[in-house]
């Protein structure tokens, strides 16, 4: 039963994350689309990326995860099987997706819809955190570990 709840929640915390990025395809017309169906997943998906991304950011610090979604599939296969495989990859997708997309693109869709023309710094900020994020040996991930582990 466990991890069908882990699913359910892995699953809205995927929806959570492309559900920002709906403007690649549909435009800047948001408006006057509505997505009340999900409305739900969406918000359950915020709540387990509050918890998806600082685990990630945990287990990339102390070298017991990998950002690469097939390093982690593999990893997790091996280990524990098909289904845990699956979870694992899913969990490192959302955290990519939000380390190196999806709050520069919600900055710089909000930006858009009041007039100005399309921002690019939003989408290159939010690449150097991420790449910041997925690098084991950085000042960031050391300071962390001086400040509460040590």
């Amino acid at each position: 039963m466990s991890q069908v709840f882990g699913f359910i929640l892995i699953a809205c915390a995927l929806i959570g994350s492309i559900y920002p990025l709906r403007s690649f395809i549909y435009g800047y017309q948001r408006d006057h689309i509505d997505y009340s169906p999900l409305k739900i997943p969406v918000y359950i998906g915020w709540l387990a990326v509050v918890a998806i991304i600082p685990m990630q950011i945990g287990g990339i610090a102390q070298g017991i995860t990998s950002p690469s979604p097939f390093k982690e599939f593999s990893r997790e296969f091996q280990e524990h099987g098909f289904f845990d495989g699956v979870g694992s990859f899913a969990i490192s997708v959302v955290f990519l997706a939000w380390a190196f997309i999806v709050p520069g693109h919600m900055y710089a869709d909000e930006k858009t819809l009041n007039g100005s023309k399309r921002l690019v710094h939003p989408y290159v900020i939010n690449f150097l955190i991420g790449v910041v994020f997925c690098i084991r040996d950085n000042p960031f991930y050391h300071l962390i570990k001086d400040i509460f582990f040590e």
